[in-house]
């Protein structure tokens, strides 16, 4: 007796027997979509980001911890109002310089 009745998706589901092609584009899509949803929401990044990330974090962290004994050891100077004086007076890419450059001074090298 022949059924002439549709099969539900289900049973079509089951009687599915999809090629080693469909199989292997199905994998390699199933890929590629994984990594574009885990490089653009979900956080991952390359080595050389994770590198670059790690060494801004360790120059901040360098920067917090050193920033504060510094400003002790200008405060002890004698002479800090003058400094302080010739500092206000520089443009601000001229500061950075003046603070490394000072050869009289080791505020911002630290023993």
């Amino acid at each position: 007796m022949v059924d002439s009745r549709t099969k539900s998706l289900g049973e079509k589901w089951s009687d599915a027997r999809p090629t080693k092609t469909i199989v292997f584009w199905a994998c390699l899509a199933s890929m590629v979509v994984t990594m574009i949803v885990g490089f653009t929401w979900g956080g991952w990044v390359t080595g050389g980001t994770a590198v670059r990330m790690a060494e801004a974090f360790g120059e901040d962290a360098v920067a917090k911890r050193l920033a504060p004994m510094c400003v002790v050891r200008f405060n002890a100077d004698p002479k800090k109002a003058a400094k302080l004086t010739e500092l206000t007076a520089l443009s601000a890419w001229e500061k950075a310089e003046y603070v490394i450059m000072r050869e009289d001074d080791v505020f911002a090298i630290l023993d």
